[in-house]
């Protein structure tokens, strides 16, 4: 098993080696002294042997792990000597298997032993757990490389992911050469997938790794975030440099001709910082976005070359690749039913533009994430100032399970600046709208389907069998009764990702709430809005307008305790500079609401989170930044 899983270790380290951004003078393994370390590891071993004889017989594993370090610096002084180029990475991946041995020995040893042998064991358990992260830490430098071929000017394939023709009046291109007539149809910004060669070939050689391995995975890789967030202008186009030269005539041309379909675009980054070059190309101006941990943000602009005419070929390798992902109602339903048993409250937190919801047992443990957003509303930088707390809550957060309703930011991007368990535990999903672009979100499907964490829905927009099926599980578990439902329908002006989302409704005791996330109340089951009545409900699409036909499905409820609108109460619909209190969807909520109507994102009050206690239908907890 080692000399599979080391095997593995030198499929990533040569990869990094063949990166062009790849310096020999910031080798991510410069900083390793494998002899030092080894020396300094045998010394205390030493110090332990000679003070306490207990480890000869307390394990089988000891008399040959007091040889093992000095056999790894011998072999390491031995390359050294015959120049054997790049062997300092996989020596380091030995002595990383080998210090995960030592912890496991005497991690439980730590309390018991009397000093000075205390400060011994500390000393080694220090040294290997740095060995152990300087190993982890790879693919996060790996990622640092592929962020650097984008920010240096290399070709990237981008494809506009917020932009969707078929719910807009405006065929795709609108946003290049016209202004949008609808102003409720204007957006403040056009999310934009990147990818490059080398990180398609960087992800599926990870997958295929994964894939092929017994453990986790997180050791090897962890889904990252590659993306360029366009500004659009008070008109509903995009910022930049769209005249009508020559250029700009020919990308034109292609774009109209190609307007019943969405494309992907040939295009090279610029930083704000450097001198635009370009022989007249035309450009947009936005942020590019990377994360491998913490999101970062350069301000610039994406040249557009042409359209690629060949995309199938961008993103073949993100597509069809779902091959062991779990799709059944009793393996869902039981994934639910194991975590509901002692759910007694749910936290709604202030996140901006977003939704992040958590259901928690009676001790405050997290058992359930319901979506784990990021306002995309404002820079993430501005995110992470203004929302502290829950910044810093999304970072430290464990949990059991996730359930994301949808693949939109605003409902999934906290993940990637999460540093626990996020990607290493079950996941509950819907499939991906965009056949082509979406990439962030089918890395982190692809990632979860090789560890075998995935639990994805089928839509009935994707799949007939599941048409007319909505409720996906129901379960409960000590008085916890739990339904999972699908959305399915139209709704003009609400996308396919919103309107084929997942809902859920929990009820214990005589409390009965209903979060809808952006799933419109129209493509929800008649049987859990006619008629029905909820303490708390988190209302859909941050209570932005629908047609009436949709918005006034909510007036056929009996009535609403508390209602959540996951925004400000500044909140503007779209550019028409009305306010979102002041449109005609909430004023059916206002008018549904028999108590009060909260917004999440509310300075007046500070608010850091809501806590609803799920026994009883108490008014929520304001728990202040």
């Amino acid at each position: 098993m080692k000399n599979i899983m080391l095997k593995k270790w030198k499929k990533q380290v040569d990869f990094y080696y063949q990166l062009d951004t790849y310096e020999p003078e910031n080798d991510y393994f410069n900083d390793v002294d494998i002899e030092k370390l080894c020396n300094f590891i045998n010394t205390q071993l030493r110090s332990l042997d000679l003070g306490i004889g207990i480890y000869y017989n307390k394990n089988d594993e000891w008399p040959e792990l007091f040889n093992l370090f000095s056999r790894i610096k011998n072999r390491y002084l031995k390359s050294q000597l015959l120049n054997i180029s790049h062997t300092d990475a996989e020596i380091l991946y030995e002595l990383s298997s080998a210090s995960s041995i030592v912890i496991e020995l005497l991690k439980s040893d730590l309390k018991e032993t009397a000093e000075p042998y205390k400060y011994h064991i500390q000393a080694i358990l220090d040294t290997c757990k740095f060995i152990n992260n300087k190993v982890k830490g790879f693919h996060h430098e790996i990622c640092e490389c592929l962020k650097k071929q984008v920010i240096r000017g290399e070709e990237v394939y981008a494809f506009i992911d917020s932009y969707d023709p078929s719910v807009m009046e405006s065929p795709y291109f609108s946003p290049f050469i016209n202004a949008v007539d609808n102003a409720e149809e204007l957006v403040d910004h056009l999310y934009c997938s990147i990818v490059t060669t080398k990180m398609i070939e960087y992800d599926n050689l990870m997958f295929d790794i994964l894939r092929e391995s017994e453990d986790s995975g997180e050791f090897f890789y962890r889904p990252y975030y590659s993306g360029f967030v366009i500004h659009v202008d008070k008109y509903g186009r995009a910022v930049g440099k769209l005249g009508d030269d020559e250029a700009f005539e020919a990308l034109r041309s292609e774009l109209i001709a190609n307007q019943n379909r969405q494309v992907w675009f040939k295009a090279y980054f610029i930083n704000d910082g450097s001198r635009y070059e370009g022989e007249g190309e035309p450009y947009v101006k936005g942020d590019l976005l990377f994360a491998a941990s913490a999101m970062t943000e350069s301000n610039g602009k994406l040249v557009l070359k042409k359209l690629y005419p060949d995309d199938n070929k961008v993103t073949d390798d993100y597509k069809n690749l779902l091959n062991s992902y779990i799709y059944n109602d009793i393996a869902i339903r039981d994934l639910i039913y194991n975590n509901i048993g002692n759910v007694k409250r749910s936290r709604i937190y202030n996140i901006g533009h977003g939704n992040f919801i958590t259901f928690e047992d009676s001790k405050g443990t997290t058992k359930i994430i319901y979506d784990i957003g990021l306002s995309y509303r404002k820079s993430y930088a501005a995110v992470e100032n203004e929302y502290k707390r829950t910044y810093k809550k999304i970072k430290n957060i464990s949990s059991k399970l996730v359930i994301i309703s949808h693949w939109d930011e605003d409902h999934y991007a906290g993940a990637y600046i999460n540093e626990k368990n996020i990607f290493n535990i079950p996941w509950i999903v819907t499939a991906c709208k965009a056949e082509k672009g979406k990439t962030n979100a089918k890395r982190i499907m692809l990632y979860l389907d090789s560890i075998k964490k995935l639990y994805m829905i089928k839509r009935a927009i994707d799949d007939s069998s599941v048409s007319g099926k909505q409720l996906v599980a129901a379960t409960n578990n000590n008085g916890r009764y739990f339904w999972l439902y699908r959305g399915e329908g139209t709704s003009s002006g609400i996308t396919e990702d919103n309107r084929y989302g997942l809902a859920l409704n929990i009820k214990y005791i005589s409390t009965n709430t209903l979060m809808c996330a952006d799933v419109p109340y129209r493509c929800l089951p008649d049987s859990i809005i006619d008629n029905k009545y909820y303490d708390y409900v988190v209302i859909p699409h941050h209570a932005s307008d629908m047609v009436k036909s949709s918005y006034k499905k909510l007036e056929t409820m009996s009535g609403i305790e508390y209602s959540f609108i996951c925004v400000k109460d500044t909140e503007t619909l779209g550019k028409t500079g009305v306010l979102v209190k002041d449109g005609d969807h909430f004023k059916s909520i206002d008018k549904m609401t028999n108590k009060e109507v909260y917004f999440t994102d509310d300075d007046k009050h500070s608010v850091f989170a809501y806590s609803c206690d799920l026994s009883k239908n108490d008014p929520p907890i304001i728990i202040p930044k």
